[in-house]
């Protein structure tokens, strides 16, 4: 395995691993499946394609698309109601399913090594 090869796997473990690192040392297991395969076309109503997928011929400019679902249990948090100081967590946890989005150069000699979470609200 080359430089390049180990570079996109660091690059795409860093985009699922850190959060999923994260989260399983404090609750538990994480399970991440995909790539999911899309089972319908690009604004078909049958929606089985990756949420927020691009519009763009991405297989023309070198590019794949790639929807992964993420899935374990989370712990939410008690928050003080004056919100000026840290919450603590709350009993049990509880179950939860997201998804990821990743758009990649289809040749792994054409990944640089830069990974960008283009995400409105990301917080990881």
């Amino acid at each position: 395995m080359d430089r390049r090869h180990i570079a996109a796997a660091a690059a795409a473990a860093c985009l699922v691993g850190t959060a999923v690192a994260v989260v399983r040392a404090q609750q538990g297991a994480i399970v991440v499946t995909g790539p999911v395969a899309a089972t319908s076309a690009l604004h078909d109503a049958a929606r089985g394609y990756p949420f927020n997928a691009s519009t763009l011929d991405l297989a023309k400019q070198g590019y794949v698309e790639e929807e992964f679902f993420i899935e374990g249990r989370g712990r939410s948090y008690d928050i003080p109601r004056d919100q000026m100081s840290n919450g603590t967590p709350a009993a049990g946890t509880h179950p939860f399913r997201t998804r990821l989005v990743v758009r990649r150069p289809s040749s792994v000699s054409r990944f640089n090594g830069t990974a960008i979470d283009g995400t409105q609200y990301s917080d990881w």
